[in-house]
Order: structure tokens, then C-alpha cells, then sequence
């Protein structure tokens, strides 16, 4: 009869100190603060990024025993991870020279890499990453690209990468991991997509 009381009592101590915690106002944001918290992901991005271009590495999996068959699952686990890393460098609209040239380089690499990208074999769906957020980057590069010709170059990649994943589209028509539909995925396809120029039907 004691335990429960004191139980009870605790229980009703903390939740009071809980919900008065809960209650303070959260200061405001500031845009200075904003600003220095992207700058930081900016420096992280170009500290971590691969002297090829690239980001990621097949050796850092947190000590987890992950099913990846060579060479293709790392080449799509590095293709998707340097999509996303390229396209917040350019989202983050930083001057800097150093950024440039971390886009530069990227932009380099996602040229000479993205063609290569298939599916390992049918047991995986990795390449789809590969693809989807590398689009994203691609149409990132294509709406920052003055030069025509350069940027016939980003819209005519994009294309190919569009041609292949309508190839691994699941029976479903989206594009989500494994057998589960994937709407996160599939919207970030659809919005690439709407980047890039139209092909022209014949």
C-alpha cells in the first residue's frame, strides 16, 4: 500500500515537472543562426567528399553485416549517397570557392559514374537509389548551367537516367525499397523530373 503511494506520488512529481518542462517557450531562430548551421553542413560536405567527387564509402556500415554483391550495390549505395550530398551543396547556394569546386567536382563524377549504374542482380533494388537521387542532382546542375551546350549535356543525362528508372520500375509504378511502396522515393522522382526539359515524341 506504501509502494504504490510513493509509485503515485513520483509518478505525479515528474509529470508535473515533465509538462511544466514541456511548456517553456522555445526561443526563436535566427537567421544568423540558420546561415551558420548550413555553412557547417557545407564544410562537412566538402571535408568528406571523396578525391574522386564522389561521397560515401562501402567500408563504413556502423559494424552491420549489410547484403550488398559486388560491384554494383557499392556503386549504387555511392551513386545515391553523392546524389543527395551534391544537391544540398547546390540547395545551400554557397559562394564560396571551395563549394564550387566540390560541385565541379561532383558534377564530374555523377557525369562518368551515373551511365554505368545497373542493378546488380535481380535479389537488389539499390540502383534505384543511384538513380532517383542522382536525378535529383542532375536537375539541380541542369538549372544552374548557363552554357546551351553544357546544359544539353545535364538534360540528355537526366534522360537516360529517367529511360532506366521507368526499366526498374516496380509493377506497382513506383519506385520504393523492395516490395514496399515508396512514396518518399517516388515523389522525389516525380519532382526531378519536372526539372528537366520534355522529350519531344516523334
Amino acid at each position: 500500500m506504501i509502494f504504490r503511494a510513493v509509485i503515485s506520488a513520483l509518478l505525479a512529481f515528474s509529470s508535473l515537472g515533465f509538462s511544466k518542462e514541456i511548456s517553456h517557450e522555445k526561443s526563436e531562430v535566427t537567421i544568423e543562426e540558420i546561415n551558420t548551421s548550413i555553412k557547417r553542413g557545407v564544410d562537412f560536405l566538402i571535408a568528406d567528399q571523396n578525391p574522386n567527387g564522389s561521397w560515401g564509402s562501402a567500408t563504413r556500415t556502423k559494424g552491420l553485416n549489410i547484403y550488398a554483391p559486388l560491384p554494383g550495390a557499392h556503386h549504387a549505395f555511392r551513386a545515391g549517397a553523392s546524389g543527395l550530398a551534391l544537391t544540398g551543396l547546390i540547395d545551400a547556394a554557397d559562394s564560396r570557392p571551395e563549394a564550387i569546386a566540390a560541385i565541379d567536382k561532383a558534377g564530374k563524377w555523377a557525369a562518368a559514374e551515373l551511365p554505368k549504374l545497373r542493378r546488380a542482380d535481380q535479389t537488389t533494388t539499390y540502383n534505384i537509389w543511384g538513380h532517383a537521387y542522382g536525378l535529383r542532382a542532375i536537375s539541380r546542375l541542369f538549372s544552374r548551367e548557363k552554357e546551351p551546350a553544357k546544359k544539353a549535356v545535364w538534360a540528355r543525362l537526366g534522360q537516360e537516367q529517367v529511360d532506366l528508372l521507368n526499366r526498374y520500375a516496380e509493377v506497382n509504378g513506383g519506385w520504393g525499397y523492395l516490395d514496399v511502396f515508396d512514396d518518399l522515393t517516388t515523389q522525389n522522382l516525380l519532382a526531378s523530373r519536372h526539372h528537366l526539359p520534355r522529350r519531344r515524341s516523334c
